[in-house]
Order: structure tokens, then C-alpha cells, then sequence
């Protein structure tokens, strides 16, 4: 099966983590997100992960984001027929850094 995954920013990191789980359970991987903590349009990778999907290149799609706000920007098709999964991902502050 074959997994479309993208990521803004944010949540480098996190995808990372996914990407290394989900290909231990012997998914096929599509990264299509960003893989640096530069500030990036976030949109740009909701909308190629909904495409990947939308044209049958990847039978589902997972989108992470600092935000949430990917599901905004999705194939509402994509989402409806629940083949798009999205994640908001936001780490508390401390004083210190980051938990």
C-alpha cells in the first residue's frame, strides 16, 4: 500500500518518525513534504499530498503540520471518501525549551 505523506515546518521531526514507523510495518512511502525547519507554504504540500491521492498514486494520504490548519487545504473528495488522514502537531514551551 502506498502512503502519501507531507509536512510543513513544523513537523520535520514528527514525519520522520511516522515515515520510519509506518515503513517498518512495510508501507510504501510518497514524501512529498518539507525535510528542513525552514518557514515553508504549508498549503503547497497539503495540496500534492490531495492530488497524489486524488489521481490514485498513493492509496491514502497523512498530513502533519504545526497548525491543523492542512485540513483546510485538502482535497475535500480525498477527505471524504477517508482515504486523508491530518495531524496538528504543537510542542508546549517551558521555560528552558521545549517538552
Amino acid at each position: 500500500m502506498k502512503l502519501a505523506i507531507g509536512n510543513d515546518h513544523a513537523a520535520v521531526e514528527m514525519k520522520n518518525e511516522i515515515v520510519k514507523y509506518l515503513e517498518g510495518k512495510g508501507y510504501e512511502i510518497i514524501n512529498v513534504g518539507t525535510d528542513t525547519n525552514e518557514s515553508c507554504n504549508y498549503a503547497e504540500y497539503g495540496e500534492k499530498v490531495a492530488n497524489l491521492v486524488a489521481s490514485k498514486e498513493a492509496d491514502y494520504g497523512v498530513l502533519i503540520c504545526g497548525t491543523g490548519v492542512h485540513s483546510e487545504h485538502v482535497s475535500s473528495e480525498s477527505r471524504r471518501q477517508k482515504r486523508l488522514w491530518t495531524a496538528g502537531w504543537r510542542q508546549s514551551m517551558k521555560a528552558g525549551g521545549t517538552t
